[in-house]
């Protein structure tokens, strides 16, 4: 619980330093690890929610909600990364991707 509650205090600017400098320079592995600062961070909120959640009031689904959640806001932030790529708004500098 420690670490999810430091990861909840951290974690979002971590997410929002690097998305930050991920466009500036137009480095594609560096928005893309902002990305999973973000899903840290919001996965640890959902443990943290879903935890006090059952122990305060005994909603064992509140955990299934909070990752229904989360699974959404991924959905989205993975779309709006591959159409940037595909689109040529930011350069792919990554082995695995070829360059746009």
């Amino acid at each position: 619980m420690a670490v999810a509650a430091g990861a909840v205090f951290v974690m979002p600017y971590f997410w929002l330093e690097k998305r930050r400098i991920g466009k500036e320079m137009r480095c594609l592995p560096l928005s893309v690890d902002a990305l999973e600062s973000a899903t840290c961070f919001f996965m640890s909120l959902a443990l943290l929610t879903g935890l006090l959640a059952e122990y305060l009031f005994g909603l064992w689904w509140a955990d299934y909600l909070a990752t229904a959640v989360i699974l959404a806001f991924v959905a989205k932030e993975a779309q709006e990364s591959f159409l940037e790529v595909r689109e040529g708004s930011i350069r792919a500098q990554s082995i695995w991707l070829p360059a746009v």
